[in-house]
C-alpha cells in the first residue's frame, strides 16, 4: 500500500510539472527569442511608410514600447490594431498589423528569426514587453 502511495504521489507531482512547463509562465517566450521573421518585417515597413509614418517618425516606438514596460504584448498589439491607423483605426488586415509590428520589433532592436509574429496565438499574448538585450 505504501508503494502505491509513493506512485501515486510521483504521478501527481509529474503531471503537475508536465502542467506548468505546458501552460507557461507569461515569460515563456520573449521579444528577444525572435517572434517575427525578415519577410514581416520587410513588408511591415513598406506598411509603416503607407499607413503610419505620416503620424509616426522613424523612432516614435521606442519610447511607446518603454511606457508598455511589463505589460502584454498582445494588449498592445490590440491597442494598435484598434486604434490605428488614425484616418481608418482597425482597416488593416491582421496579417498587415502583425507585420508593421514586426517591423517595429526590428526597428527597436529586436532580433528576428524563422518564427512568423501570430497576434492571435496564446504564446503572443503572453509575452511581457522588456526592453532589447
Amino acid at each position: 500500500m505504501r508503494a502505491l502511495k509513493k506512485i501515486t504521489l510521483t504521478l501527481y507531482v509529474s503531471l503537475l510539472s508536465t502542467f506548468s512547463i505546458a501552460s507557461g509562465s507569461p515569460e515563456a517566450v520573449r521579444f528577444s527569442d525572435g517572434i517575427y521573421n525578415k519577410a514581416q518585417a520587410k513588408s511591415g515597413k513598406k506598411l509603416y511608410k503607407k499607413h503610419c509614418l505620416s503620424c509616426h517618425e522613424k523612432g516614435y516606438f521606442e519610447p511607446v514600447f518603454l511606457a508598455w514596460q511589463g505589460e502584454s504584448a498582445g494588449t498592445l498589439y490590440e491597442v494598435m490594431s484598434a486604434a490605428m491607423p488614425e484616418s481608418s483605426p482597425g482597416s488593416l488586415s491582421t496579417d498587415e498589423y502583425a507585420d508593421i509590428f514586426a517591423y517595429v520589433l526590428k526597428e527597436i532592436g529586436y532580433p528576428s528569426s524563422t518564427a512568423t509574429l501570430d497576434p492571435d496565438s496564446e504564446a503572443f499574448s503572453k509575452i511581457i514587453i522588456r526592453p532589447p538585450g
